[in-house]
């Protein structure tokens, strides 16, 4: 039926062909197999709060009322509620009437009444709440916070020259 020469060249073409399925069964690899997971993240945030104080300088004391500021810096976590409280002081008298001693003249029993307030009148205590005192409630902001404190020394006698101090602990409390 074919001729020799028509032989080789269906040989040839049936070759080729064969070859050519090879190839695409070849390159026809299936896809890899897939498995997946799901890692579990999580967090907790807690409240947390920083708390920095400066002093308070009245400076040079005449006899006369004498005011001064500081600045109570805090930074606590957004939304926590917080609470600044002072101490009396290392020399109170009364109720919550804060003193300073004579540090340079140990001799001498005099002191210095003052106070430290919340607002700029002058007018309401900064304490612990108790005694007729008021606390400072803030809210946090996630970011700094300053708080103003008013300080007054009221008009005075005589009293022994020196170098007069106190000591109050500032409490955040959140």
């Amino acid at each position: 039926m074919f001729t020799k020469l028509q032989r080789p060249l269906i040989a040839a073409i049936c070759a080729a062909m064969a070859f050519a399925g090879t190839a695409q069964i070849a390159s026809a690899t299936p896809a890899p197999l897939t498995a997946t997971g799901t890692i579990p993240v999580s967090a907790v945030i807690v409240d947390s709060c920083t708390l920095a104080v400066n002093p308070l300088a009245f400076g040079t004391y005449a006899q006369l009322a004498l005011t001064g500021t500081t600045i109570v810096t805090t930074n606590c976590t957004l939304g926590g509620m917080t609470t600044l409280s002072a101490s009396n002081g290392s020399h109170v008298t009364g109720s919550f009437q804060r003193n300073m001693s004579n540090s340079t003249n140990t001799s001498s029993s005099t002191v210095l009444p003052y106070n430290l307030y919340t607002d700029s009148a002058r007018s309401v205590v900064w304490g612990d709440g108790t005694n007729s005192t008021a606390t400072i409630s803030l809210t946090g902001t996630g970011n700094t916070v300053n708080t103003t404190i008013y300080g007054n020394i009221p008009a005075s006698s005589v009293l022994v020259p020196g170098t007069y101090n106190d000591s109050v602990v500032v409490t955040l409390t959140y």
